[in-house]
């Protein structure tokens, strides 16, 4: 009996290069969209990128910005002036470093999310999305209702 050759019997339905190309095509495409839906392409039209260093982040951060969750993979950092987002650079496309300034932010509240506490505000005068993010990451910060400076509106 002679062996069966299954590598010409059931043959890959597409060449593995086409996946080398497509699957970070793919990649791409769909962190443009997450990006462009959420808000955050509006906000870097509007505030653009960090004006010079950014502070120390905390990095691998989770949080929401519009109706997309991001778990894991936002860098978040404050300082007096404003907020700095950006994410891990695998999700890099659609989503450059934005700098938020603390006039932007709308109004505050606080949530409990399973064990994290998490503060929620609307970004843009008018709204351009709102961003709930632990507040871990804002501490210190306007956000940070033990130490906000009334500069930002609490919701009610």
């Amino acid at each position: 009996m002679e062996p069966i050759d299954v590598a010409n019997t059931h043959p890959l339905p597409f060449h593995p290069a086409w996946f080398a190309l497509g699957f970070p095509l793919f990649w791409c495409l769909i962190s443009f969209m997450i990006g462009h839906t959420s808000g955050w392409g509006r906000m870097h039209e509007r505030y653009g990128g960090p004006p010079g260093p950014v502070p120390p982040c905390r990095s691998f951060q989770a949080g929401r910005i519009g109706g997309a969750k991001y778990n894991g993979v936002l860098r978040i950092a404050h300082d007096p002036f404003g907020l700095y987002l950006s994410v891990i650079f695998l999700f890099r496309v659609g989503h450059p470093p934005l700098f938020i300034p603390w006039s932007a932010i709308g109004a505050v509240s606080r949530s409990m999310e399973l064990w994290m506490e998490r503060v929620r505000f609307t970004v843009g005068h008018p709204v351009i999305t709102t961003m709930e993010l632990p507040l871990s990451a804002v501490k210190g910060s306007v956000l940070d209702p033990a130490s906000a400076s009334g500069k930002v509106p609490q919701a009610s």
